[in-house]
C-alpha cells in the first residue's frame, strides 16, 4: 500500500496540462449535473477519472483476454473506463443522454469514438451513471447510497477495495487545487 500511495502522489504532483484540464472538466460538468435530492459528484468524478485512467493517459482499459488483443468494441473506454455496454444502458435510461444521443445507439464506432476523444461526453455519461446507481441505492434503502453507487461503479453494489482507493484519490484531489 505505501508504494501505491507513493506512486499516486508522485504522479499528482506532475500532472501534464491535459491530465488537469480533464480533471478540470469532469469537475465543471459534475457540479452541473444533480441527481433527483440535488447531490452532485463533481469531486468522486474526479477520483474515478483518476482510478480509472490517470486523468486520462490510460484511455484503453481492459485490451487483453487470456493474453490475446480483444476487440476495442469489448474494452473499456475514455478517461472514465467505460464499456460500450454501460454507455449505451446509460444511454437509454437517462431521459437527457436519450434525447440528445440516442442516435448512438445504432452507431458503435461514433460511440467508441466520442468515449476516447471526448472527456466532456465521457463525463456526462459517468455521471448519470453514478447518480442511476445513486437512485437505484436510495429507492433500495441502502445504508449509504453514495457508497453503493461509487462500488456499483466498477463491479457490484459493495466494492470495499475500489471505493477506498476512490476516496484516497479525493484526498490527493483536495492537494492539487486545480479547481
Amino acid at each position: 500500500k505505501y508504494l501505491m500511495t507513493l506512486l499516486l502522489t508522485l504522479q499528482l504532483h506532475a500532472l501534464s496540462d491535459n491530465q488537469s484540464k480533464n480533471l478540470r472538466t469532469a469537475f465543471k460538468l459534475g457540479k452541473q449535473i444533480h441527481a433527483s435530492n440535488g447531490f452532485t459528484f463533481e469531486k468522486t468524478l474526479c477520483a474515478i477519472m483518476l482510478q480509472e485512467s490517470s486523468a486520462g493517459i490510460q484511455i484503453i482499459g481492459d485490451k487483453y483476454k487470456n493474453g490475446r488483443l480483444k476487440n476495442l468494441y469489448h474494452s473499456s473506454l475514455g478517461v472514465f473506463q467505460i464499456k460500450l455496454s454501460t454507455a449505451r444502458y446509460v444511454i437509454k435510461k437517462s431521459k437527457y443522454l436519450r434525447k440528445h444521443f440516442v442516435h448512438l445507439l445504432k452507431d458503435d464506432k461514433m460511440l467508441v469514438n466520442l468515449l476516447l476523444t471526448s472527456t466532456e461526453f465521457s463525463t456526462i455519461v459517468a455521471a448519470n451513471y453514478l447518480i442511476m446507481n445513486y437512485e437505484i441505492a436510495l429507492k433500495r434503502g441502502y445504508e449509504n447510497p453514495y457508497h453503493s453507487a461509487i462500488s456499483r461503479y466498477n463491479g457490484g453494489w459493495i466494492n470495499s477495495t475500489y471505493k477506498s482507493n476512490i476516496f484516497e484519490r479525493m484526498e490527493y484531489i483536495k492537494k492539487l487545487r486545480i479547481f
